[in-house]
Formats: structure tokens, C-alpha cells, sequence
């Protein structure tokens, strides 16, 4: 497939695209230079940008659409966009899954919050187009709305743009990702298609400027992070760092060699069988998983585990029925394949506190280490004691402050 970046522009000249370039003669559409564009009938400027850590060329570029508040926030970070974290050791390989096609596989074991990739994306670009000028509401269909629109045919041509400042090898790899061909799909192109199919949040902490809620969020599409097939009881969790401009993976629990890594597709895992099977119609495939051969009976062992839950005791005293409750209840998450939920990890802080309160120094470290273990993996970064100060007793100390 050939991407021609000047019939890309034409077009999107005629149309008038999301805007006018101030660049008369294309001169910027060059990697590592910004291309601006101002939303018509609007004040909004959007910038499509090169981001990548000097001299880390291993570290890869990603090709963003931002507005330009994002794009200045995030190069005001100091030493943005800071170098990847590179594994000496592989720990995956991309190999076949049977009729899922690709996956991706253990090439040895992998413990809990241990880091399984960190890449920086293809692309990163808004979700959806800005809203209605006149009343700001992304759902209106009057012409000054209309005038404002993303459309998909926009979104295609952007997304086009963005593969043209490539290098050729890395828009080549783009073009391998798999595409869903569902209805959910229809009236998108090639690209666009492609980047619905494999896209991940980023930028959490920024929204597209006239964009409102969700439509306003980013998304990112990678080359390796795009390989992983779904679960609904995912073994592995990922995260978006904006200080390296990167997503990662991390084991959600201990995964053995062969093991195939699965995340995600429908973000939390304690979603209902009707909302996930609804969430993955658009990707084309019905999930086989355990939960969802079950389907009501798993949804209502998980409403079991988190009633069960909600009534455990107070956990800094001495009843011998916090210990019980609280391990009985990671238990029950465990057998479930359920430890990306956050009941998982808090019921980790609340045991672990327990054995502080009473002075059971060994349990204690045993239970932290864990923590730490469940914090990498769920949130990306150590468990943080100081955080729960007032709430965290110490061996010398005591609280009276019920945190749950």
C-alpha cells in the first residue's frame, strides 16, 4: 500500500480537513516537525507532532495529534519524553493462537507486577471530533456543528498524515496490525479501522481542547502492545505513563512460560456477561472464557465475593476474624482469576494492617511485599505507605481512623 501524502493534503485542503494549514507549501510535513492547524470557525489549534527521547532511537516515535495546550503541557515536563525501561531478558514472543491468529506467549515465568513490555505507540490522536460551537454538545446536528465535525473520512485522512511522517518500516508495521471487519466498523477506512481495532487510553490526564467527556480522551495504537487477544479474567494489566509518553504491561498475577499473556478489551473486569459481550461485538468475536461460559453464574459468584467483602470487620483490632475474613476473600479472587479488581489490592492494604496492629512483624512483610507486588501491577508503581498516613499503623503506634 502506498500512502501519498500529498493527495492526503490536497484533500484535505478541499475539504478543509479539521482546518487550514499555516503552512503554505507543506515544508513542515516532515518527521519531527509540528504541523498546525486551526479548527475552522473556531480559536482551537491542533498540532501534529513527532515525540521522541534524544538519543534513544531504540526507544521509537510516536506520531501525535494533540491541541496545542496538550502538546506545550507535556513538553514543559523537564526531560520529556523521558527513556523507555528496557528488559535485558525477552520475556514474550509473538507467535501463532490458533483462531484468535496472533498472541502473544511467556517466554519465561513472570510474577506478580512484573514488567512484560514498555513501548511507545505508532499514534496517538483524540478519540473523536470537537463539539458544536453554538452549544457545545457533541450529539448536535446543526450546521455549525456539522461545520466543526470529525468526521471519518477526516480521521482517516489524519490518520494518514501521521503515517506519512513515518519511517517506512514503522508505518509497514502499523499496516500488519489486524482490522475488525464487523457492522460496528462500517463507513471506516483502512487506517481508521485498523486504529479502532487495536486502540489504548493515553494522555488520561488531558482531554482534546472542545472535545467534551469521554470523546475527549486520547487513544494510542501500538505495534507489540497491540498483539495481546482478550480475556475476561486477563492475566496481565496496562498502563499509560505521559512522563515517557509510553503504555506498558505488567503481570496481574504470576504467568508460567507458554503461557499465553491476555488482557482486557472491555477495561474493568467486574463488568456483567451482557455488557461484555456487548462491548465485544465490535471487535467481531465471542469470548470463550471460563466467565463467560458460565455467564449469570460467575456474575453472581463475584457479587458473592464482594458482598462477602463489604462485610468483613473493622481490620485494625485483634479479631481473629479480619485474618480469616480478609484471606478467605483473596481466596475467592484468586480462584476466580478476578486480581485486577481493586477489592484484590485493598484487601491486601487491610491485611497487611492487620498485622501491624497486632504486632506480626513476619505476616506483616510477607503481606507488604505482596502489595507492592499487587500496587505494580494494578497501578503501575510501588506501593506508597505515606499515602495512608493516619491510616497506616505502625508497630509502636496505634489509629483509630477506619479507612475501607
Amino acid at each position: 500500500m502506498t500512502l501519498d501524502i500529498a493527495t492526503a493534503m490536497r484533500k484535505m485542503a478541499e475539504a478543509h480537513g479539521p482546518g487550514e494549514c499555516d503552512d503554505a507549501d507543506c515544508s513542515l510535513c516532515v518527521p519531527g516537525k509540528d504541523i498546525a492547524f486551526q479548527l475552522k470557525n473556531t480559536d482551537r489549534v491542533v498540532v501534529f507532532t513527532t515525540i521522541a527521547t534524544a538519543g534513544s532511537p531504540q526507544d521509537g516515535a510516536t506520531e501525535a495529534m494533540l491541541d496545542i495546550e496538550t502538546r506545550d503541557a507535556l513538553f514543559a515536563r523537564p526531560g520529556f519524553p523521558k527513556p523507555l525501561t528496557r528488559l535485558l531478558v525477552p520475556t514474550y514472543r509473538i507467535g501463532p493462537a490458533g483462531e484468535k491468529g496472533l498472541g502473544m506467549f511467556a517466554t519465561r515465568r513472570l510474577r506478580t507486577g512484573a514488567l512484560i513490555v514498555n513501548e511507545r505507540p505508532f499514534i496517538v490522536q483524540p478519540i473523536c471530533r470537537a463539539a458544536c460551537d453554538a452549544c457545545d454538545h457533541m450529539s448536535c446536528r446543526t450546521i455549525p456543528a456539522e461545520q466543526v465535525g470529525y468526521t471519518m473520512e477526516e480521521r482517516e485522512e489524519n490518520l494518514n498524515l501521521s503515517l506519512n511522517r513515518m519511517p517506512e518500516e514503522r508505518w509497514e508495521r502499523f499496516l500488519e496490525l489486524k482490522t475488525s471487519h464487523s457492522e460496528h466498523r462500517a463507513g471506516s477506512g483502512p487506517l481508521l479501522s485498523r486504529a479502532r481495532t487495536n486502540a489504548w487510553h493515553a494522555l488520561g490526564e488531558y482531554k482534546f481542547a472542545g472535545i467534551d467527556a469521554q470523546d475527549g480522551q486520547y487513544l494510542a495504537i501500538f505495534d507489540e502492545l497491540s498483539r495481546m487477544n482478550h480475556s475476561c479474567r486477563p492475566n496481565a494489566l496496562y498502563h499509560w505513563d505521559s512522563s515517557t509518553f509510553s503504555g506498558s504491561l505488567r503481570a496481574v498475577r504470576d504467568i508460567e512460560p507458554g503461557e499465553e499473556i491476555t488482557v482486557s478489551y472491555c477495561g474493568e473486569v467486574d463488568r456483567p456477561y451482557s455488557d461484555r459481550r456487548a462491548l465485544l461485538a465490535p471487535y467481531g468475536f465471542g469470548c470463550d472464557c471460563r466467565a463467560c461460559a458460565e455467564g449469570d453464574a460467575a456474575d453472581i459468584r463475584y457479587e458473592q465475593i464482594i458482598a462477602e467483602y463489604d462485610d468483613l470487620p473493622f481490620p485494625l483490632s485483634s479479631d481473629k476474624r479480619v485474618e480469616q475474613g480478609y484471606r478467605y476473600a483473596i481466596q475467592r479472587i484468586e480462584e476466580e482469576g478476578l486480581e485486577a479488581i481493586d477489592q484484590y489490592y485493598s484487601s491486601h492494604v487491610h491485611l497487611t494492617r492487620y498485622y501491624r496492629w497486632t504486632r506480626d512483624v513476619a505476616k506483616a512483610q510477607v503481606c507488604e511485599e505482596k502489595l507492592n507486588a499487587i500496587s505494580w501491577a494494578q497501578r503501575g508503581k510501588p506501593f506508597e505507605p505515606a499515602k495512608y498516613e493516619g491510616v497506616w499503623p505502625m508497630l509502636d503506634g496505634s489509629i483509630l481512623y477506619h479507612m475501607k
